[in-house]
């Protein structure tokens, strides 16, 4: 004699069980929520999430129509940024050596000044 493993409840078994429910019939013994406040908490038993609501897929269906033009404008907004950060760079630079020019020049009149002085 082997032993035969099923899933689940057997043919015999879900029979029984429906016969038992058409005999008791549940659902007219069940009240559910009386009051306003219920009902509202009840009718939300069955939401998940919004990531299937109409409002939703129409969005996500113009950010994929739009996904192309994002991009390239994202790409285009981060070289130039590229170029004004490098550009920035470069001016301090020549900032920092126009500065370290005229500190020397008169650095020299000064010298200057003093000997001839």
């Amino acid at each position: 004699m082997s032993l035969k493993y099923t899933k689940g409840w057997s043919g015999e078994r879900r029979a029984a069980q429906a016969q038992r429910c058409r005999t008791q019939k549940p659902w007219l013994h069940s009240t559910g929520p009386t009051s306003k406040e219920g009902k509202k908490v009840a009718a939300l038993n069955s939401l998940k999430h919004g990531a299937r609501s109409a409002a939703f897929n129409k969005l996500r269906a113009a950010l994929v129509k739009n996904d192309k033009k994002l991009k390239r404008a994202l790409k285009s907004l981060a070289s130039q940024e590229k170029q004004n950060t490098s550009t920035q760079k470069y001016l301090d630079l020549r900032m920092i050596n126009i500065t370290q020019t005229r500190q020397l020049k008169n650095d020299e009149r000064t010298e200057r000044k003093d000997v001839q002085g």
